[in-house]
């Protein structure tokens, strides 16, 4: 069985991990976080935020 990520709305992202929205958009672009549209929403891959939110500390 396939475990699918845990998405959370782009918007909540840069709340919860003090990333800015522009820097999450280059990289949903660049491949670097997964993300999705659900029902017009960005949602973004929670723990590829965590990830890239940890690396920028």
């Amino acid at each position: 069985m396939v475990t699918l990520p845990s998405l959370i709305p782009l918007s909540e992202a840069t709340r919860q991990h003090g990333l800015e929205e522009a820097y999450l958009h280059q990289m949903v672009e660049k491949g670097k976080i997964r993300a999705a549209m659900v029902t017009g929403e960005m949602v973004v891959s929670e723990d590829e935020v965590k990830e890239r939110a940890s690396n920028e500390r």
